[in-house]
């Protein structure tokens, strides 16, 4: 009986060391810069011009409004709520922009896995321009 338990014992250890060491080196990490994706990507900027259009707009309207007192106060928070919502929409697709570039250079380079790269030290493949790229 005590044979037994050592015979699956080592075939347990002999296993699991098997698909670790078979494993290693093969995955594959990429890495990407979220702040540098937004800073260069042109999808971005579009997204960016499109949120400053909607608040000058809105700026406009109420400065040439002719409200006063509480229905002023009214119309500014409209507005205010207005512009929050046209930024959530805008930074919900660029988001989503980002996450179909990301799946697609993943897919493309066979990576295991993409990580922000301010959150990893060492290791990894910065895919950050690629995504860009795909982005466009």
């Amino acid at each position: 009986m005590r044979k037994a338990g050592k015979i699956i014992a080592l075939t347990i250890l002999s296993v699991f060391l098997l698909v670790v060491l078979t494993g290693c080196g093969q995955t594959k990490i990429g890495l990407i810069d979220v702040n540098t994706i937004v800073a260069k990507s042109a999808k971005a900027k579009q997204y960016q011009e499109q949120l400053s259009t909607k608040g000058k707009e809105l700026t406009e309207r109420l400065q040439n409004s002719k409200l006063t007192g509480a229905e002023k106060e009214k119309e500014q928070q409209q507005a205010y709520n207005e512009f929050l919502q046209a930024k959530q929409d805008l930074e919900t697709k660029l988001d989503q922009n980002i996450k179909s570039a990301v799946e697609t250079v993943a897919k493309e380079k066979g990576l295991e896995a993409v990580l922000y790269k301010k959150d990893v030290r060492y290791g990894g493949i910065d895919v950050t321009e690629d995504v860009i790229n795909k982005m466009k």
